[in-house]
């Protein structure tokens, strides 16, 4: 539920799924954590059912599933180790960077920026973990890709942009492209292999394509800050209001949450049109 941004006030039903929860130890501890009865007429075994039922629907695109709207979410945050400076200045290594967050809805694409950390450093790992510890130790290391860096240029130049791109089929596509020289080094993974041959792998990965383009160039971005940097220069007297809604969207747009960045998005449409109205 945190990870929903939900609050137990807001759901409708309380339905109990599986067999184990006809322990009524279960049902005790669901009504205490949520303050309400769970529902009791629907079989918990059935439950199950019903929801697989739902799902296989929505995969063969049944016509009475037309306005049922179903979203798989990541399982696991998927990200990279990285080496970062305490406060003392010492370096630490082994520290995990999330890059797609648990319970994101895919199929879902996002990227980041790493350097070296030394000027004179000839090689770079993008290793690929899974899971939720600030430790790559604890996490589960899925691959890696290794790149040589040229040792005549500053760690400055020689950042890489790092992609993860991951579908409902659990499809991950890591792309690594180097700044220096724009190669551009991938690995896929599969959460099940085999399941797909290679021909379904390359039209995965064809649709995804899509998904790949950064927030800050979607055009219904970009548009809406046209428009507000067009009534910054119209409104003097607004300018440093009108400045902090840009500010705030801009920032949305760097963190690729989307349900972050529509939220930022009907915000600011809704306090331009207002301020168009009243001007």
């Amino acid at each position: 539920m945190r990870d929903a941004r939900l609050q137990p006030a807001q759901l409708d039903e309380i339905v109990l799924v599986g067999g184990a929860t006809r322990m009524p130890l279960v049902a005790r501890l669901v009504t205490r954590m949520f303050g309400r009865l769970p529902m009791r007429h629907i079989n918990p075994d059935q439950a199950v059912a019903l929801g697989a039922a739902v799902a296989a629907g929505m995969k063969a695109r049944d016509a009475a599933l037309e306005e049922v709207i179903l979203t798989d979410v990541c399982p696991y945050t998927l990200g990279t180790e990285v080496a970062a400076h305490d406060a003392q200045g010492q370096l630490r290594t082994g520290l995990f960077h999330p890059i797609i967050q648990r319970n994101s809805t895919v199929p879902i694409s996002r990227e980041d920026t790493f350097y070296p950390i030394h000027d004179t450093q000839e090689h770079l790992v993008i290793d690929v973990y899974q899971g939720e510890s600030p430790l790559v130790a604890k996490n589960i290391k899925l691959g890696e890709l290794r790149m040589a860096l040229p040792r005549h240029l500053p760690k400055a130049e020689k950042g890489v942009t790092t992609r993860f791109t991951y579908d409902n089929n659990g499809l991950l596509q890591v792309e690594v492209t180097e700044h220096h020289s724009g190669h551009k080094h991938e690995l896929i993974l599969e959460q099940n292999p085999g399941l797909l041959d290679p021909g379904q792998i390359r039209e995965r990965l064809a649709a995804l394509q899509a998904l790949k383009i950064h927030p800050r160039e979607q055009q219904d971005n970009l548009s809406l800050l046209a428009r507000a940097e067009r009534m910054y220069e119209e409104y003097l007297d607004l300018r440093e209001q009108i400045q902090a809604w840009i500010v705030a969207f801009r920032g949305a747009l760097d963190t690729q949450d989307l349900r972050l960045i529509d939220e930022h998005r009907q915000r600011l449409g809704e306090a331009l049109d207002a301020l168009e109205r009243h001007a």
